[in-house]
């Protein structure tokens, strides 16, 4: 485990990446599905790698 996630985990520190954090923003309606579509759409052209499962979670209100 890198040690900003040990030392974040020992002071109470909830960790959050990219997909909670869109996930957030689209639950608050910050950022519409198409935007949210879009910024992942980017990352996916790179080396960043979301699962479909992921995608839907984040794309789908409750």
């Amino acid at each position: 485990m890198k040690k900003r996630f040990k030392y974040a985990q020992e002071k109470g520190i909830k960790i959050v990446g990219l997909v909670g954090i869109l996930r957030f923003l689209y639950l608050e309606n910050k950022m519409s599905k198409r935007e949210i579509a879009k910024i992942v759409d980017t990352f996916k052209k790179s080396d960043f790698r979301i699962s479909n499962s992921l995608l839907n979670m984040i794309l789908f209100k409750p």
